[in-house]
């Protein structure tokens, strides 16, 4: 009875890889992604449209916010900066349903300039109470979007532009690894987005994520560590929220 719990509500994969114990209380994910040469209108207006027909999977719902009954609210009349240069332009949020029809999750998104490229912040947080574990969901929600850029009619100049995982809280890559998208195979120079994307960025030849932390080892240490800890409060009995 319990493997046939487990096997409805769990992750479908793929990008179940990258699963959160707590982070925020609940599980959750936070991913800062570099979209460079593409400015915050087309990502945020891409967003909204994709958003309010079911984003990729169908199983999205865009939300209203503060400023906007129809989705993404509008920031840049208040000239809103953030350290590092970078710009606060767009912010919106959807509801994603898992694919057992289970449970939802809270996706924020945050658009924000920086140079000649955009910052999307994006945050996933299981909505259930008592989620500690969320089986890699919350990652999965954020990476089914990105792969939901072919459905957006870009452009072969956005379709060649450098996207790169700059920072993530929660959500860690596997114990051992450096580099940021997991998913996709690594090198000493870095990660091929191309195949964490493949329909979508392999015709980019080359694409390889730049601008990975200098803390990106240490921060893959602590992960491991906390995965550590997480395993001996699984052994003594302590639930897990399945998705």
């Amino acid at each position: 009875m319990l493997s046939l719990l487990s096997s409805l509500l769990a992750c479908d994969p793929p990008d179940c890889d990258r699963a959160d114990h707590g982070t925020c209380g609940n599980a959750c994910c936070k991913l800062s992604i570099h979209l460079d040469k593409v400015v915050t209108t087309t990502i945020a207006a891409a967003l909204n449209t994709s958003l309010s027909e079911g984003g990729p999977d169908g199983r999205f719902r865009l939300m209203p916010t503060h400023a906007n009954p129809h989705g993404f609210a509008d920031l840049r009349p208040y000239h809103i900066s953030r350290s590092g240069g970078r710009e606060v332009h767009f912010l919106g949020q959807a509801w994603h349903e898992t694919e057992k029809h289970t449970y939802n999750d809270t996706v924020n998104l945050l658009v924000m300039s920086l140079g000649k490229g955009t910052i999307l912040e994006a945050f996933s947080i299981s909505q259930v109470g008592g989620a500690y574990g969320d089986d890699g969901q919350n990652f999965k929600n954020i990476a089914v979007l990105m792969k939901g850029l072919k459905k957006l009619g870009y452009g072969e100049a956005e379709l060649s532009a450098i996207v790169s995982e700059a920072e993530h809280e929660g959500c860690p890559p596997p114990a051992g690894e450096s580099a940021l998208w997991a998913a996709a195979p690594r090198s000493s120079a870095g990660v091929v987005l191309g195949a964490l994307v493949p329909s979508v960025f392999a015709p980019a030849a080359g694409l390889v994520l730049l601008g990975l932390y200098a803390g990106a080892r240490a921060a893959a240490k602590r992960d491991a560590a906390r995965q550590e800890g997480e395993a001996g409060l699984r052994a003594a009995g302590v639930p897990m929220a399945m998705r």
